[in-house]
């Protein structure tokens, strides 16, 4: 009987619930980032009433996400430049030689 009493509590301290549902996809993409960054803050670590503190996470990233405005249509010229950002980083990293790396390049100017 001990033995029950114990695991039902831990069990209840322990339990587990689960983030809220949200649709980030129309929320402003650097805002869903800092919310959901915030929200991993919250969630790790030791938590000696863990439902409760999970409850408390989950009421904050719902409040954050209410905070950010409508996401913004990326430009052409922005994604490009995106691009050629992530495309140059890859090949610093080594990634991709520099045949692969011209070649892109010159697929997204010509998409300009």
């Amino acid at each position: 009987m001990k033995y029950l009493v114990l695991a039902g509590l831990v069990a209840a301290l322990g339990g587990c619930v689960s983030a809220p549902e949200l649709d980030l996809t129309n929320v402003d993409h650097a805002c869903s980032q800092r919310c959901s960054s915030e929200y991993s803050r919250c969630t790790t670590g030791f938590k000696l009433f863990p439902l409760v503190e999970q409850a408390h996470c989950n009421e904050s990233l719902k409040v954050c996400v209410s905070t950010c405005g409508p996401s913004q249509p990326v430009s052409a010229s922005a994604s490009s430049s995106q691009k050629l950002t992530e495309l140059s980083e890859l090949y610093k990293r080594g990634l991709i030689n520099q045949k692969e790396f011209d070649a892109k390049k010159q697929d997204i100017l010509k998409a300009l």
